[in-house]
């Protein structure tokens, strides 16, 4: 089955999204503090918060989806975490990855939609609106391969061991969460030793494209990742042969939920099959 008129539709969206950001994202650099403002705080937590260019850009994706394909359901991070029935087909929507790199006039944030059919996602999209000068557009089809701006996508150092690459990690949103800070942040001195360096951004989405190029030699989280922040960064990983598991090996579930029934996936992932093995053995010592 061609998934070329879905994976169009990402495309239209993503870009007209990432237009509206990279809009407010030019005025807060120039100083207008107004055009990005803070809307909501999740689980009340202040560095956890969602702006008026989140809802704007979530706002376009889902129209753009929905004129295009009345029948599907969207699962999107701002306004429909939940979803109870579908047929077949689920739109996974992150509008803004990274929020609070945006917010703080940090180019690294991106918009990742995917679309999940008969269990696995079959198209997705990872945009970064302000990086480059028109902003760095990823894509992939299953079993098609990847793409950066219509050109397949490169690695750079694929046979790098541990010792040469550079690893990047997320933390949990909630600092008052003891048990949480304590589990998201055990793991980083054994794996610092064993890397050339551990890295931090934010944009889960757009750190999954960056294993995915080579540039990081993986990736891992501890608590947190939700299904939007997951889907269309596998797909782009799987299409470059890139290495990714739950702690135990096993492979990754992106709906997977936690005791209290919130979307939470403890993962790991890696540009090579030799970095992903390294990786499993230190997290699990």
């Amino acid at each position: 089955m061609s998934f070329e008129r879905e994976l169009q539709t990402a495309k239209n969206a993503a870009l007209e999204a990432g237009a509206h950001l990279r809009e407010g994202f030019n005025l807060l650099q120039a100083g207008r503090i107004d055009a990005v403002k803070i809307k909501s705080y999740k689980q009340g937590d202040q560095s956890n918060f969602a702006t008026n260019r989140d809802l704007g850009s979530e706002g376009i994706i889902l129209k753009t989806i929905e004129d295009a394909f009345k029948g599907d359901a969207v699962l999107a991070e701002e306004t429909k975490e939940h979803v109870t029935e579908h047929n077949g087909r689920l739109w996974i929507v992150d509008p803004l990855d990274g929020t609070r790199l945006y917010a703080n006039g940090i180019p690294e944030y991106s918009i990742s939609i995917g679309l999940w059919q008969d269990g696995v996602v079959k198209a997705g999209v990872i945009y970064a609106p302000s990086m480059g000068k028109d902003g760095h557009l990823f894509h992939a089809v299953r079993g098609e391969g990847a793409f950066l701006d219509g050109k397949p996508l490169v690695k750079l150092h694929p046979d790098h061991t541990l010792e040469q690459a550079l690893i990047a990690t997320g933390f949990h949103y909630l600092k008052n969460e003891d048990k949480l800070m304590e589990q998201a942040t055990q793991w980083v001195v054994p794996i610092l030793l064993n890397c050339a360096d551990v890295v931090r951004y934010g944009s889960g989405a757009h750190d999954l494209v960056k294993v995915a190029t080579g540039q990081f030699g993986g990736y891992l989280e501890e608590e947190g990742p939700k299904p939007w922040d997951l889907a269309a960064g596998l797909l782009i990983q799987d299409e470059m042969g890139c290495k990714h598991s739950i702690y135990d090996g096993k492979p990754i579930d992106i709906f997977h939920k936690n005791e209290s029934g919130a979307y939470d996936v403890q993962f790991l992932t890696a540009k090579n099959e030799r970095i992903h093995n390294q990786l499993l053995e230190l997290v699990n010592k």
